[in-house]
């Protein structure tokens, strides 16, 4: 799951979360989905509208899905790597 995916999946959909940031239309936060990371000048105001839910939307959840994504495109070191080492 990527950082985005991650942010997205906590408000529901993306047409969700894009409600919450006064959009009329999805496509900025669809996006931001194809990307993979929610734009840093915007993580603000996610944070801001996430503040409602349950539990809060926090710096770390944007770190959560940053690791999520890091480790399903083998950016861990692999045991083939490990071995080498």
């Amino acid at each position: 799951m990527t950082q985005a995916e991650h942010i997205i999946s906590r408000f529901g959909t993306i047409s969700a979360l894009a409600r919450k940031l006064g959009h009329k239309h999805p496509t900025t936060v669809q996006g931001w989905k194809e990307r993979g990371w929610v734009p840093a000048d915007q993580q603000p105001l996610v944070l801001k509208v996430g503040a409602d839910l349950e539990p809060p939307l926090t710096p770390q959840d944007f770190f959560e899905g940053a690791r999520e994504q890091a480790a399903g495109n083998g950016l861990r070191r692999s045991a083939s790597n490990e071995a080498r080492a």
